[in-house]
């Protein structure tokens, strides 16, 4: 039965400073906010939704990743709104960004 936890024999156990770690640590303080995840999520559905209806309107391909966008824009003005989407969602994202910088230090 393999040993995973060391090498052959003859190499010796494998030093601490050299393990990898794949996982974060139990102790890590690096998680975001509640309030930074969710102008995160915020942000990528904004830009992405925005994103892919531009792409349909000007260029006709069709990349439905968040479909549910295309009821936000109303007829007619479709690539108003979705140029409108990817703006607020950079400026959501920027400002959750800044807010968790901000509370961090």
């Amino acid at each position: 039965m393999a040993d995973f936890g060391h090498r052959p024999a003859d190499l010796g156990p494998i030093p601490r400073h050299r393990a990898r770690s794949y996982g974060r640590d139990m102790t890590s303080t690096s998680s975001k906010p509640p309030l930074a995840a969710v102008t995160d999520l915020l942000c990528f559905v904004l830009v992405v939704g925005g994103g892919s209806g531009l792409l349909y309107e000007w260029l006709g391909v069709k990349i439905r990743v968040l479909g549910f966008v295309r009821f936000l824009a109303p007829g007619g003005y479709e690539i108003y709104a979705y140029i409108v989407m990817v703006v607020l969602g950079l400026i959501v994202g920027a400002a959750g960004d800044a807010v968790f910088r901000r509370g961090r230090g």
